[in-house]
């Protein structure tokens, strides 16, 4: 999935990928380093998972856009994710046209702006 979204993102223009990672715990350290605009988080990592690395991410880079993409459907998850830091819940069966137009619309929104949830 890493290499699929690598591949996305790399034909658009306004979009530049910093890094992949595996887990949850690379994720902190790589965005700590790397201080990105936009994190897309998975849920389902090995190790340290996208929900427990949440917090984290968010206390690191309060200013980045933190965006749960995951294939679990649940509103509950998708509402935890919400409440414990994450800007935006995308599901995976969402189409690459739709995902690319809302991680747009996310990075041009204010951070004062609130939360969305796709």
């Amino acid at each position: 999935m890493r290499e699929l979204l690598t591949l996305l993102f790399e034909v658009e223009d306004d979009f530049d990928v910093v890094d992949t990672v595996r887990d949850g715990a690379q994720a902190i350290e790589r965005a700590t380093e790397l201080e990105p605009d936009v994190i897309l988080l998975d849920i389902a990592m090995p190790g340290m998972d996208g929900m427990a690395a949440l917090p984290e991410l968010r206390r690191a880079l309060p200013n980045a856009r933190i965006v749960v993409f995951s294939a679990f459907e649940e509103r509950e998850l998708a509402e935890r994710a919400l409440r414990i830091g994450a800007d935006l819940y995308i599901e995976k069966g969402t189409t690459v046209t739709d995902l690319v137009a809302r991680l747009r619309a996310l990075r041009q929104t204010d951070a004062t702006d609130g939360k969305l949830e796709a």
